[in-house]
């Protein structure tokens, strides 16, 4: 009536497996843990250093601003005349150089520009077509007047597939009236 117990004994070679099993994942969790554990003292390691990186990036670019800013300063005090110093001499006078480049430049875009400008005067363009030419005022209008239609419709799917095929065919439209 009473079950067969178990006898304790030597522990048969299934027990031994099993325990080996054990020891074998507990070690291995172990392990996995000093590894999760120092990836983490890496990662927050690397974002500390990104963090200061990034703060000597902005402090480089603060320091130049304000080099540039003194700079400017001194240069309007050369011009002033308050400051005259031997050693900053060169450097002014090289920008006083590109300065007057510079002026030069401007002057020819300035004189090419009326050029260009006295040119499709003399052809009869314009700078403006849609309000100096009429014919281009006409075909410039229907334009905005086919766009509203569009945003009109009530239906969504109609919207899109009226769209695409009206645009396409008003555009040819619209390309050959201007070709006529």
């Amino acid at each position: 009536m009473s079950e067969p117990d178990e006898t304790p004994g030597p522990p048969s070679e299934f027990q031994e497996e099993i325990d080996a099993f054990v020891e074998g994942a507990a070690g291995l969790f172990d392990s996995l843990k000093d590894i999760f554990a120092k990836s983490k003292e890496e990662i927050v390691r690397g974002a500390q250093q990104g963090k200061v990186r990034i703060d000597v990036y902005q402090l480089r670019k603060d320091r130049e601003h304000f080099l540039q800013r003194l700079g400017e300063e001194v240069y309007a005090r050369m011009v002033a005349g308050d400051i005259d110093h031997d050693s900053l001499r060169p450097s002014f006078e090289k920008i006083q150089a590109l300065d007057t480049q510079i002026a030069q430049s401007e002057e020819e875009i300035d004189r090419l520009e009326a050029e260009s400008s006295s040119a499709r005067a003399e052809a009869g363009m314009t700078d403006e077509p849609a309000e100096s030419a009429p014919e281009a005022a006409v075909e410039a209008e229907p334009a905005p007047a086919k766009k509203a239609p569009k945003k009109a419709a009530k239906k969504p799917a109609a919207k899109k597939s009226t769209g695409k095929k009206a645009s396409g065919s008003k555009g040819k439209g619209a390309a050959g009236s201007k070709t006529d």
